[in-house]
């Protein structure tokens, strides 16, 4: 049995704007379980604020940014550890 992590890298989306955008909030912490569509921050387009969406299921590992940054398309904003028990009694998975 292979006990290594996989590790996601989670990017800032491309939303087709030459505009600089700032990560406003997280609303997800290191060791919270997330499934795909949970809302994991909140990025700032021309002070207009945007859900970000997770595009995967895992337990956050590590946030490379902190709220308040400028960010571009493609920069790493976390980690997420995929092969973690990803049962959490506090919050339900979604499937």
């Amino acid at each position: 049995m292979n006990s290594e992590l996989a590790v996601k890298t989670i990017v800032a989306p491309d939303w087709s704007t030459s505009e600089p955008m700032i990560l406003f909030a997280w609303l997800v912490e290191v060791g919270d379980v997330v499934a795909i569509g949970d809302r994991m921050a909140e990025i700032g387009i021309q002070g207009v604020s945007r859900d970000f969406e997770c595009p995967a299921r895992g337990v956050v590992k590590q946030r490379l940014v902190t709220a308040g940054s400028s960010i571009s398309a493609g920069d790493v904003l976390l980690s997420l550890s995929l092969n973690e028990d990803l049962h959490d009694s506090s919050r339900p998975v979604s499937d």
